[in-house]
């Protein structure tokens, strides 16, 4: 949900379509700014630092999500090409739009460190996700974080489900981690009424 102005004012974008059956955007054809696009990271860096001046004080505002340009809203990962490619080199579009993991990771820091600055009495949190298949990003962008403000930063994981899942197995020891040096969160990737099969057998005990 990028506003359109920032790309007015120069932020390069990659299209993508939202390749998930489970939510009422699946299907539709969608873009974010490339993570490290200068114009996008200055002005998402200026309004992190606004939100912080309206809110940074609220007494009932206990834990702020670490947020970027991504596939699915606090979520790290980015959208792959073809969506269930999830291990190897990057997808074809990501190279030749310029990925590199460095210059990814350093984009994240930088915005670490501005949530760090706008909230400097506020737990933080990264949503941790493998990014085009590889969980070392996501590894040294916790690690970094919990360096830079100790234990006031912590992981999250906003897929927490019953399925013995492929994918998760590096993001899960990023978690694992971080639990025992600072703290970790957990969102479940389906509700026990709708999906009720994504949660295991039995459901919610």
């Amino acid at each position: 949900n990028t506003p359109d102005w920032v790309y007015v004012a120069g932020a390069e974008s990659f299209g993508f379509t939202f390749m998930n059956p489970h939510s009422p955007r699946g299907g539709q054809d969608e873009r974010i700014p490339l993570p490290w696009d200068r114009v996008f990271l200055t002005k998402w860096t200026r309004t992190i630092a606004a939100l912080g001046r309206e809110f940074g004080g609220n007494p009932a505002i206990n834990l702020v999500h670490v947020t970027g340009s991504s596939k699915n809203g606090f979520e790290l990962q980015l959208p792959d090409d073809p969506m269930q490619r999830r291990f190897g080199s990057p997808p074809g579009p990501w190279v030749q739009r310029g990925f590199d993991s460095r210059k990814f990771v350093s984009s994240w820091t930088e915005i670490i460190d501005a949530f760090g600055r706008a909230f400097p009495d506020k737990f933080l949190d990264l949503e941790v996700h493998p990014v085009l298949g590889e969980s070392d990003p996501a590894a040294e962008l916790v690690d970094y974080g919990f360096k830079k403000f100790g234990k006031r930063f912590g992981a999250f994981g906003a897929w927490l489900s019953g399925r013995d899942l492929a994918w998760d197995a590096g993001i899960r020891g990023v978690m694992a981690k971080q639990c025992r040096k600072s703290f970790c969160n957990y969102q479940l990737i389906a509700n026990g009424t709708r999906q009720s099969h994504r949660l295991g057998e039995g459901g919610l005990i």
